[in-house]
């Protein structure tokens, strides 16, 4: 919406500093001797232009100025937004949404978004997020990458993944970025990967 009226911002402003150097002709010329014609004329030209920009520009664009349709489009979004889903389509949603995180490892996928999982699942975008953010109470990001953080836990238990780097690990797991790994590790687990990694060999 705020590129859409950009245009309006600029026209605006324009037909304002016009209107400025219009005033500040009619003062020069009335205190000095005048200014040729062309100039006084030209401004006001300039001016009617503008407006009628502005006029064309909101033709186009008529939805911005109808109050009444702004206010059934909040409606609809709203109503959207706010829909509601039972309790028995909440634990369906959840647990289809499990089973393909589990058996599928969706989350290996480092460019995995809400979109992509909507899509595979079959579940309407603002469905998943709402049943995401109701039964975990995570947003989207950071329920996937408590999934990675286990998938890295679990390779760094392996005994053949004992001499592997660990951010190969992170990148295997769905992990694009070392600092986001690192911090979502830590925050995850209460430790960073290599004192994890010390700590389960000590205890096996």
């Amino acid at each position: 919406e705020k590129n859409k009226l950009k245009w309006l911002k600029f026209l605006s402003y324009s037909v304002f500093i016009a209107l400025l150097i219009s005033i500040f002709e009619f003062v020069f010329s009335t205190l000095v001797s005048g200014l040729p014609v062309f100039i006084t004329f030209s401004t006001a030209i300039i001016i009617v232009c503008l407006i009628y920009a502005i006029g064309y520009f909101a033709i186009q664009q008529p939805e911005i100025f109808n109050k009444e349709l702004c206010k059934i489009e909040k409606e609809i979004i709203s109503e959207i937004n706010n829909k509601k889903i039972n309790d028995s389509n909440f634990e369906v949603y959840y647990d289809k949404l499990l089973k393909n995180l589990e058996q599928n490892k969706t989350y290996t996928n480092p460019k995995l978004t809400i979109k992509d999982l909507s899509k595979e699942l079959t579940v309407p975008v603002y469905i998943l997020s709402k049943v995401i953010n109701e039964k975990s109470g995570l947003n989207f990001l950071t329920f996937i990458n408590q999934f990675r953080i286990k998938e890295v836990e679990m390779a760094l238990l392996r005994p053949e993944n004992q001499k592997e780097q660990i951010m190969v690990l992170a990148y295997a797991a769905g992990f694009n970025s070392k600092s986001t790994f690192n911090y979502c590790f830590k925050k995850n687990t209460g430790t960073t990967p290599t004192q994890f990694r010390k700590q389960s060999a000590i205890n096996s």
